[in-house]
């Protein structure tokens, strides 16, 4: 019994089928990682766009609480109807936030529950605001304003800030799982493919080992082995002679070879790695086999990088104009060239201008150039324009980007001294937030710029527009408050002038009393004498 089991085990470990059916199985285990790490990369791709998302979602919430309160505050100074015009749209939009992260957070399977007390809070502190309007309307200024220094929003922050702590925590905790499921399959995948090559190719020259010794079934095998390896390894679209057995074999070796040379480049970062061979001829015959699945693969992680590289370079441009608006938001002027200086050299452009809208006159408002860079320099220039005047003005009154690659003859007068060439792109941005428009940003630059560029453009001008609304509120206010402290003052010293007459006023009429007094005596005392 034991003499037949070590024949059959021996006679079955000689089976080049056998043998060829587990170099199949590698081939094929390897094709569904290869295929389940590409789908692994688009669900992490995926996930780490929606957590950005709901991130910023959330970041939102204290923006639109911070405007609220800059509006309240200012129309309780200034009685402005375009604050309410704002109270109305910063509550429309929370509203819309919190809708969208109600619908959000069950996708990342986070805890709706934990925001209600925050969504509760804010709401009540949305409905408080309203409410100091409501009181100011109607006379009761005084109720409004204890409200206000009352400064319900503490409470509120500590709120906010509890929520972002265990939040962002559990973003980051899930931002980093993904990653790693990533990251782990793709190990295993390397691994495997490793493995594969390993245990493959000593395998295939046992077979030619073994086919050696019996030539039977030989160009049957080969015949099967070289479309195996044109269907799950690679297909060059060339005719082979089935009766080498050699050159069959060495065939696949060479195709598992390139595989594995074409992953290890893959996991070491080098994007730019091509398999031999591949060309637009034998392209389509090589999309569903492990070739093809390798450089599919390869063009999902190009462009995953790129997207990374896109979304990094998008959030340092935020974060640094974010950086300029918070530095210099007590000098308005200082603000605008910072802003235009960094916004040029960010987007490799030649020159650019800030153009804010000047609304000191209300009846006549136009568009003035607070801040130009061109060439590496600041430009010392004055230029107003009207609204609905040229592109600039006619860019104000639609409110929307305007994106021009052929720019008119000398609209651009500002050279770099090396030449008349004029700029090839022109890019208008509106400095848009909650549908008003506070100026237009104007980029000049022989570079082409792609939707992703224009995109960040628009992002960052938001975020100019409302620091701008910020400072010329906080202006306004400062400005009114001299005014107001200028007139208290003369009212002190009309109020000390007049009390100062009136004292001399009394002076003389005392004086007067006391002359009448005497006059009245003297009369007396002669009529006392004639009698």
């Amino acid at each position: 019994m034991d003499t037949k089991q070590k024949l059959l085990r021996r006679s079955t470990i000689s089976n080049p089928y056998v043998l060829l059916s587990i170099v199949l199985f590698l081939i094929l285990t390897g094709l569904a990682l290869t295929f389940g790490l590409q789908n692994a990369l688009k669900t992490n791709t995926s996930n780490q766009a929606l957590y950005d998302v709901v991130k910023a979602k959330k970041e939102a919430i204290m923006v639109n609480l911070n405007n609220l309160d800059m509006s309240v505050r200012g129309y309780l100074l200034v009685h402005n109807e375009a604050f309410l015009g704002t109270i109305e749209g910063t509550t429309g939009i929370q509203t819309r936030e919190f809708h969208t992260l109600d619908s959000l957070l069950p996708v990342i399977q986070y805890d709706v529950a934990k925001l209600r007390p925050l969504k509760s809070q804010v709401n009540a502190y949305y409905d408080l605001m309203h409410q100091v309007i409501h009181l100011d309307s109607t006379g009761k200024r005084e109720e409004a304003l204890a409200i206000i220094k009352a400064d319900k929003g503490t409470e509120l922050w500590y709120t906010y800030v509890d929520f972002g702590e265990d939040f962002d925590s559990y973003l980051t905790t899930m931002q980093q799982n993904s990653q790693d499921s990533y990251d782990s399959l793709l190990q295993t995948t390397i691994i495997y493919q490793i493995l594969m090559a390993v245990i493959g190719i000593p395998t295939l020259l046992f077979i030619i080992y073994l086919l050696n010794k019996n030539t039977k079934h030989r160009e049957r095998l080969f015949n099967e082995l070289s479309t195996q390896n044109n269907t799950l390894i690679f297909n060059n679209n060339t005719e082979e002679d089935l009766r080498n057995a050699e050159d069959v074999v060495q065939k696949i070796i060479h195709n598992l070879k390139k595989a594995a040379h074409f992953i290890q480049n893959i996991t070491s970062g080098n994007y730019e790695v091509n398999w031999e061979g591949l060309n637009e001829e034998n392209a389509a015959l090589n999309e569903n086999n492990l070739a093809g699945a390798l450089v599919k693969m390869r063009e999902q992680m190009i462009k995953v990088k790129e997207q990374d590289q896109k979304r990094h370079w998008e959030n340092e441009g935020l974060n640094k104009i974010t950086e300029i608006l918070r530095k210099h938001q007590t000098n308005l002027e200082e603000l605008g060239d910072q802003v235009v200086a960094f916004m040029v050299n960010y987007m490799e452009a030649n020159q650019g201008g800030l153009f804010l809208l000047n609304t000191q006159d209300e009846a006549k408002k136009f568009l003035e150039l607070r801040g130009c860079y061109a060439y590496g320099r600041k430009k010392h220039l004055q230029k107003n324009i009207e609204i609905g005047e040229g592109l600039v003005g006619q860019t104000f009154l639609e409110q929307e980007t305007l994106h021009l690659q052929e720019i008119p003859n000398g609209y651009t007068t500002i050279t770099s001294g090396l030449g008349e060439a004029t700029p090839c792109t022109l890019l208008l941005i509106p400095l848009n937030y909650n549908e008003v428009t506070q100026g237009i940003l104007e980029i000049a630059s022989f570079k082409i710029y792609d939707q992703h560029d224009i995109a960040f453009l628009e992002k960052a001008c938001e975020i100019i527009a409302s620091t701008m609304i910020s400072l010329q509120t906080n202006e306004r206010t400062k400005k009114l408050l001299e005014l107001s402290q200028m007139q208290a003052e003369e009212m002190r010293s009309k109020e000390e002038e007049l009390r100062q007459n009136l004292e001399e006023l009394e002076a003389t009429q005392e004086e007067m009393r006391r002359k009448e007094k005497e006059m009245t005596r003297m009369l007396l005392e002669a009529k006392a004498v004639k009698s």
